[in-house]
Formats: C-alpha cells, sequence, structure tokens
C-alpha cells in the first residue's frame, strides 16, 4: 500500500511550529509519511519521535520541493514564502492544499477553497488548529495533542517554586519594561519563589549588566535544553513569545503580558492553564492614539502582574 505523503508548513516562530504540529501529529496518525517545515522544531527533534523535520527551501525551490506531497497544510502568514506556495497551487503546480488562516481578509487574500480554514477569534491557536485538522481529515474526535514525548529522565515541575521569566521575543515592541520585570523578580523572591531570567544567547551581553548577578541566567544551547530546564520548573512569566506556547505544551502554567487582549484571545498559549495580563479597559484605543496598544507598558505594573500571579497560583489549588 503507498502511503500519502503530506507537508505541513508553520510560519517561522517556535510557537506556530508547536502548534502546527497539532495538524503533522493528527496526519501522522493518520497513516500519513508528515514532513513539518520548521526551523527551530529541529532542535526538538528529540522530543517529537518519529516525526521527521526540515527546513524550509528557498522560493526558488519551492515547487521542486513541494511538488512531490500529496497534501499541504500551510499556516498562512501573510508573507511573500506563503505567497509563492499559494500562486503554485493556483497554477496547478503543487496538489492539495489546505490554507489555515489565523485571520481573513478577502481583500487582501486569496479566494477560499473547500479545504482552507480561517480560525475563529475567540478561541487560541492550538484549538483552532484541532479543529481545522479534525475537519480536514473527516474526523469527529478533537484532539491538542502534537506529539511531543518529555524524556523518561525528568521530573515534571520538580522545581514547583522556580519561576521561570522571559523578558524577550522577536518584537520589541511586545517587551514590558525591564525595570518592571526585576521589579517582579524582586517581589516573587520575597514570597519565596526562585526566579530565573531565560533569555537567549544573543540576549544575554544586554541583559547581564541588568541582572547585576541578583538573579540566575543560565545559558541554553538549544532548545532542548531549554524546554527540559522548563519541564522541571514550576511556573512562567513572560512576553507574548513562543516561549510561553513551549511551557504551555509542557503543561507548564504560564502568565503571558500582552498589549491587546483581543489579540490574545486567539494567540494565547492554549494547552494549559494560564491567564494574561494587558491594560485596562478603560484605556482609550481610538483611532489615530491607540494608547493602550502604543503606551501598554505603562499600563500594566508589577503590582497587577503579581496579583494574576497569585490568581494562578489559586486556581491550581481549586
Amino acid at each position: 500500500m503507498t502511503l500519502d505523503h503530506a507537508a505541513v508548513i508553520p510560519s517561522v516562530g517556535i510557537g506556530d511550529g508547536l502548534i502546527m504540529m497539532v495538524a503533522s501529529h493528527r496526519l501522522l496518525c493518520q497513516n500519513y509519511v508528515v514532513t513539518t517545515f520548521s526551523k527551530p522544531l529541529l532542535e526538538l527533534k528529540s522530543w517529537f519521535d518519529p516525526h521527521f523535520f526540515a527546513v524550509r527551501p528557498p522560493i526558488e525551490q519551492l515547487e521542486e520541493t513541494l511538488s512531490a506531497f500529496d497534501l499541504l497544510v500551510v499556516q498562512h502568514d501573510n508573507s511573500p514564502f506563503c505567497q509563492h506556495i499559494l500562486s503554485l497551487h493556483q497554477q496547478n503546480k503543487l496538489k492539495t492544499l489546505s490554507v489555515f488562516y489565523p485571520s481573513y481578509d478577502s481583500k487582501r487574500h486569496h479566494p477560499l477553497t473547500p479545504l482552507d480554514r480561517v480560525f475563529h477569534e475567540d478561541y487560541p491557536m492550538v484549538d483552532n488548529t484541532a479543529r481545522a485538522i479534525s475537519s480536514i481529515l473527516g474526523l469527529n474526535h478533537i484532539s491538542k495533542n502534537n506529539g511531543l514525548v518529555t524524556p523518561s529522565h525528568l521530573l515534571h515541575r520538580r522545581y514547583k517554586h522556580r519561576v521561570l521569566i522571559h523578558p524577550t521575543s522577536k518584537d520589541p515592541h511586545r517587551n514590558w519594561s525591564a525595570l518592571k520585570f526585576l521589579q517582579v523578580a524582586h517581589q516573587l523572591q520575597q514570597e519565596g519563589f526562585s526566579p530565573v531570567f531565560v533569555v537567549s544567547l544573543a540576549e544575554k551581553q544586554e541583559w547581564e549588566p541588568l541582572i547585576a548577578d541578583a538573579f540566575p541566567m543560565p545559558s541554553f544551547p538549544t532548545l532542548s535544553d531549554l524546554a527540559a530546564y522548563a519541564f522541571e520548573s514550576g511556573y512562567l512569566i513572560g512576553n507574548d513569545s513562543g516561549i510561553g506556547h513551549l511551557c504551555s505544551n509542557l503543561q507548564i502554567p504560564t502568565l503571558v503580558l500582552s498589549n491587546r487582549k483581543h489579540y490574545m484571545d486567539l494567540w494565547r498559549p492554549g494547552w494549559y492553564r494560564g491567564d494574561i495580563v494587558t491594560p485596562p479597559s478603560w484605556i482609550p484605543n481610538w483611532k489615530g492614539s491607540r494608547l493602550r496598544e502604543t503606551r501598554w507598558k505603562h499600563f500594566i505594573s508589577p503590582c497587577s502582574v503579581m496579583k494574576k500571579f497569585k490568581e494562578l497560583l489559586l486556581k491550581e489549588i481549586s
């Protein structure tokens, strides 16, 4: 029997890759031979056995690479890369294509096909992806399982009082104030928790003078090293980033800071319990000023973050 080959193509982020692994794993469980094109997840391949990962091909090699697949599942991200895939399909140079749209605008995007899915803005991306792939495959059961399996030598939440603080993201506009993150860390320490700052190797040079040995800031050579450390930690507090999705995927409670609640209804970590801190709704967000979006860092205080964190603790008890 010849098996169908499927390609799953997330956007480039860590969180995008983890989310679209829900589609990859469902396809694998339905006897597809699946390739997931995600550079970040290559560093986590030992956590996703027996899945196969590959780096995205250059645009000029897309037709050659993707024409071999019977089914393509693409997370739409408005990039030239994504647009080129859709154009190749319209030219009948690629086989069956299913496009997952986090949001859809008929004036900007290609016309929808029966295999395309537009996500519901009130549900997290993980839930939307699970519903979409089940629908494509004609399955009644919806599953958010993305195939992640943790190494057996690790103990889940071994250090429950260890709180990871992730103060960065790929977009500086998403980053809350460094000083306020430090204030939260000091408050956590006073409450008996052990804050640990998590930044990339490239970001350590900027953050080392700010931390000044007040808190641990370990190095993680690979995403697998970070995942292992996170799996044995108690909580995560951080900006909207892929690390929040990773911790949620690892069943670690998360508290994510963001400028837009409506945006985070869709993009919040969706595997495990967590909460979002956004500016108060009474702050004006009129067109032309957008105070809540542009100056959101000023409207979230360390006290409000600690209050939400304590509410997260209470949810574990109840």
